[in-house]
């Protein structure tokens, strides 16, 4: 970014790396990104391969100790896929629907942790959490919701049953709750990931939740690779900066985006971030999980020793 925080124009040997970056990534077509029309789709790639550019500059940051600057960049990064805030917080709404309070936490928090603006995302995850009985963590994530829509009637309601709540035992802690696994699906269709979105829309509103929550999993995984670098590089940030709660929520978010192998950093982030905190139990079953995902993982090994 320039010296007023614009995107500056990509050159030729940036167009370079953009594209290297992306081959090796298998970064899709412009015909799968979640933009209808080709101008728009186009001016998104744009974006997209500014993003990857900035990760290179974050990862440089980091490796010269300038932990500031690399987390500024982060968030910058991760402003241009507020889409992907939205499927995540349409997905949690899935998980409500269905009574399933640790799913629908799970994606409010990632939708939260790439958009703090979204309001929906922040109102879904108290609602999860007022289930799960975190009356603390529920009313920090309502007090957001309040900011944009502070006389919501069913906004005001939530926050006062979050205020009446009887805490959670274990208020202090963290709400740490087992982790997604990696989701597979055996149907062949191919749509763009505004068709998925939209699908997912469609069920949503016609009651079918499992092949809304479907349909919103695969809007996602466009550019799964690229928002996961982020929180991560972000969940790095937090740690160094001895910020372990920040940390935890980062990770835990790239977690959610993309649970597979590939991404196990995630996991091995969030563990050291629970170890710092001193949330030793949920600290090793995390590692444990972890190392089950990836047995070869040197720091998950040690840190499960440990």
């Amino acid at each position: 970014p320039n010296a007023e925080g614009k995107m500056k124009p990509t050159s030729k040997a940036s167009e370079s790396t953009a594209v290297s970056i992306a081959s090796k990534h298998g970064k899709p077509e412009i015909g799968s990104l979640p933009w209808e029309d080709a101008q728009s789709a186009k001016k998104l790639e744009s974006s997209v391969a500014e993003a990857e550019l900035l990760m290179n500059i974050v990862l440089d940051h980091l490796q010269k100790e300038r932990v500031s600057q690399a987390l500024k960049i982060c968030f910058k990064g991760l402003e241009v896929f507020k889409e992907q805030s939205v499927v995540l917080s349409n997905r949690s709404a899935c998980h409500l629907k269905m009574n399933s309070a640790e799913s629908a936490w799970h994606d409010a928090l990632a939708a939260s942790q790439i958009d703090s603006a979204n309001p929906k995302a922040s109102f879904r995850a108290a609602s999860a959490l007022r289930l799960l009985g975190f009356r603390k963590f529920g009313l920090d994530f309502i007090s957001q919701t309040l900011a944009f829509s502070p006389n919501d009637p069913a906004v005001v309601m939530l926050n006062q049953e979050l205020t009446d709540l009887q805490g959670n035992p274990n208020e202090s802690q963290l709400p740490v709750l087992p982790l997604p696994v990696e989701t597979s699906f055996a149907s062949a269709e191919h749509f763009t990931a505004a068709e998925w979105k939209t699908r997912g829309n469609e069920h949503f509103k016609s009651k079918s939740y499992l092949e809304a929550m479907e349909a919103y999993t695969r809007a996602l995984a466009g550019h799964a690779y690229i928002v996961t670098k982020f929180l991560c590089a972000r969940a790095e940030c937090h740690l160094r900066k001895q910020s372990c709660d920040k940390a935890f929520f980062d990770a835990t978010a790239a977690w959610v985006v993309s649970p597979c192998k590939d991404n196990i950093e995630a996991v091995y982030k969030r563990s050291l971030a629970l170890k710092d905190l001193g949330q030793l139990a949920d600290a090793l079953a995390c590692s444990r999980f972890g190392s089950c995902v990836a047995p070869g993982h040197e720091g998950l090994s040690t840190l499960t020793e440990e």
